[in-house]
């Protein structure tokens, strides 16, 4: 057929020159010819074309060289260890922000995380915490994991800690005490410790409602 002499540029000064709709109600007026891959549009031949480089593009055009496929990974943490939000269709646009304004990496020390964390909670000595090879070692198992995992991966590129919680049994938070008077209480002794000129503000009590996180909280039957 005498479509395999017309190039995409005779085809795009046409479409230019006529307007797409006129050119689309123009097409849908004539006689159906059966022309293979009819419903690709110039577009679509254009992310083919993009693959390659001229040399490529000349050399596979000659029959000197053949075109292979291979499945795309999409990650879904961005170089600088951002979430990509590829569920509401994103994948580029909200890629890589400017890491200028990120949080930099406190402390790789473990021992000096956990010691805060046992400092923290010394108000409460029945709490125990993992020792302090144990929890490097279990920390360092799961960022090998992570590592191990290319779609996440990139997350340990952003600032990041484990949290060495103590042991605590606990069967459900919506009938605890445990929320009120022990991790809130450790967060507004810290929170007082590291900003001394704030006021940390527990509605919880300033409303005179203790213990109302009691009422709001509840266990999912599926939890685990």
């Amino acid at each position: 057929m005498d479509h395999h002499q017309v190039s995409i540029e005779e085809v795009a000064r046409v479409v230019y020159g006529m307007g797409s709709e006129a050119f689309s109600k123009l097409a849908g007026q004539l006689p159906k010819v059966g022309v293979k891959f009819g419903w690709q549009t110039l577009g679509h031949f254009e992310l083919f074309l993009n693959q390659l480089n001229p040399e490529e593009r000349e050399a596979v055009i000659r029959g000197d060289r053949k075109l292979t496929t291979e499945e795309v990974i999409r990650l879904l943490i961005d170089q600088n260890g951002r979430g990509i939000p590829a569920h509401l269709g994103i994948k580029s646009d909200a890629k890589d922000e400017n890491a200028i304004f990120t949080i930099k990496q406190l402390t790789n020390n473990y021992g000096e995380i956990r010691d805060s964390y046992v400092e923290a909670f010394a108000d409460f000595p029945e709490l125990k915490f993992l020792s302090a090879s144990e929890f490097e070692d279990r920390s360092e198992k799961k960022k090998e994991m992570l590592l191990a995992d290319g779609l996440i991966s990139n997350l340990v590129r952003r600032a990041h800690m484990p949290i060495p919680t103590p042991y605590f049994v606990v069967n459900d938070y919506g009938k605890s005490k445990a929320l009120q008077e022990i991790f809130l209480a450790v967060l507004e002794k810290m929170y007082k410790k590291h900003f001394p000129d704030r006021n940390f503000e527990n509605y919880n009590v300033e409303l005179k409602k203790k213990y109302v996180l009691l009422k709001i909280l509840a266990m999912i039957s599926s939890s685990r």
